[in-house]
């Protein structure tokens, strides 16, 4: 609850104001009172109270002195004049104070005073509330919240996120898409030096957030930061003050042994339009892809300077190369040539299409070796060629080619493993023999195996005749028919053991599959 002191030289005035109201209905103590202005002076430098009621003329100190001391001591102290006087002069002064209220004594009755005590309460809860937000305020988490469109912030939350960032004071603001060049690819390469790589990432992402106002982590590899962007609105300064702060970026980046990182520049704003600013710095970020990697991309008229090709359409096509290669499908080799024979555009940019590519395959290849545990200079006789020198062939056929080469022998070595522990389709059998218990899908077994689900179904399917997960629903009801016959288990608990979702539901599948009910068939 809350507390008050009431400060006045007549007994009758405090007594009255002590019981005109419940103190306690409208949140706040009995109050302390004093006769005069230096003895409440001494009670409040020695107590913390939330209100002060305190009356003009008094002896020794008055209601206004007191007002100025206890003012130094707490500038957001809310204090309410209770007078005698509706001197013009005394509540212009108090006004000027910063006082919550001037009440007259004589026109004040009960319903007046809660009133005043409700709204006073209200107002001390939104300080403390504003006061404990700023205390546990972090400023990242806002911003990371912004870029959602988070609808539970608070606009209380808004205004110190503006205060944080400089708003308040006109100064505007601009976001940076921060992004580690090739990271996938350095990841896999440096897999057996991973505490060394993580240790770097983690300095940078630290130094990010001591060099900005406010840092976000969007994904591994990729940052967005708020910086401050000056208060001059010119559209050249700001220019030449984005690309000196990003380069020092690059090169924080640098020191720590990161060789590329591609930026990406909003426009400068100032209003707290953070999903706004994140878009742009991404549009911006993703010009990479054109431009090169390792640069500055300003999003102030990219739509103008640069053409660009679908990618869109290209990582759907790599994402193909690399289902088809996880399916250990010969087929995508063809796709790889057609990517690398595609006539998209031409000069400069045709040239960051495939250095876009290259990075994209170069990853997909990592991506196997990691997931499949595979010792890649052992297979590739210490001659895998990295994304340098693949990058500096002379051809799109020499691209190409060197890229057919990978994918060829990680298949021919993934078939090879498939040959000499069983087949595919006896391990899968195996796996959902030793799992029928659970609610397992075909991704569940497709990863247990290593291999594409799509690649699984056709094989399962060419060496057994069956559906895959047909056999899995037919090894449930097997064992359900076992379990009907030979135990006393209830329907709810065989239900649960073969991994349905529900009694109702195993019993449907299982009438399905046998024309009778469970019941039914044990009673046969």
């Amino acid at each position: 609850m809350y507390r008050a002191l009431i400060v006045d030289d007549e007994m009758a005035a405090r007594e009255t104001l002590k019981c005109l109201i419940e103190w306690e209905k409208v949140g706040f103590e009995q109050p302390v009172c004093a006769n005069n202005g230096l003895e409440a002076l001494e009670l409040y430098k020695q107590n913390r109270f939330d209100v002060v009621f305190t009356d003009i003329e008094m002896p020794l100190m008055d209601g206004l002195k007191l007002i100025e001391k206890i003012r130094e001591l707490c500038p957001q102290q809310k204090i309410v004049i209770i007078s005698c006087h509706e001197n013009f002069a005394y509540a212009r002064r108090a006004i000027r104070m910063g006082v919550e209220d001037y009440l007259i004594k004589d026109l004040m009755d009960e319903d007046e005073l809660c009133v005043h005590m409700v709204n006073l309460k209200s107002q001390l809860e939104d300080q403390t509330s504003y006061s404990d937000i700023q205390k546990g305020f972090d400023i990242n988490d806002i911003v990371e919240r912004l870029i959602v469109e988070d609808e539970t912030i608070t606009p209380q939350e808004r205004e110190i996120a503006q205060e944080r960032l400089g708003l308040n004071k006109k100064e505007a603001i601009a976001a940076l898409s921060v992004i580690v060049d090739s990271y996938g690819k350095m990841k896999a390469k440096l897999k057996h030096e991973t505490n060394t790589w993580h240790q770097n990432m983690a300095a940078f992402k630290a130094k990010l957030q001591s060099n900005s106002l406010a840092s976000v982590e969007i994904k591994e590899s990729e940052y967005l930061l708020i910086f401050q962007a000056g208060d001059s609105f010119s559209m050249l300064n700001f220019i030449n003050s984005s690309i000196q702060y990003a380069n020092h970026i690059r090169s924080l980046a640098n020191e720590l042994g990161i060789s590329s990182v591609s930026i990406g520049i909003s426009n400068f704003s100032s209003k707290l339009d953070i999903p706004a600013l994140y878009d742009q710095a991404l549009q911006a970020s993703g010009m990479r892809v054109v431009a090169g990697l390792n640069k500055n991309l300003m999003y102030h008229g990219i739509g103008t300077q640069r053409k660009t090709f679908d990618k869109t359409t290209l990582d759907r096509s790599v994402r193909q190369v690399h289902e088809l290669l996880f399916a250990k499908d010969i087929h995508c080799l063809k796709l790889v040539r057609r990517l690398y024979a595609a006539d998209l555009m031409d000069g400069f940019m045709e040239l960051n299409y495939y250095r876009y590519l290259n990075t994209r395959l170069y990853g997909v290849a990592f991506h196997y070796i990691d997931q499949n545990d595979i010792d890649y200079n052992e297979l590739f006789h210490n001659n895998l060629l990295d994304i340098e020198e693949i990058a500096a062939m002379e051809t799109a056929k020499q691209m190409a080619d060197c890229f057919c080469e990978i994918f060829g022998i990680l298949i021919e070595q993934g078939k090879n493993s498939i040959k000499n522990d069983g087949s595919l389709a006896q391990r899968a059998k195996h796996v959902i023999e030793q799992n029928y218990e659970k609610d397992i899908t075909l991704g569940d077994i497709a990863d247990m195996l290593h291999v594409h689900k799509g690649y699984l179904c056709r094989v399962f399917k060419e060496e057994t005749g069956e559906n895959l997960m047909q056999f899995v629903i037919n090894c449930k009801i097997d064992k359900a028919k076992e379990m009907l016959t030979g135990t006393s288990l209830k329907l709810y608990e065989i239900s649960e053991k073969l991994g349905f979702a529900s009694p109702q539901y195993f019993s449907s599948v299982f009438k399905r599959h046998t024309n009778l009910t469970p019941n039914e068939f044990k009673k046969q």
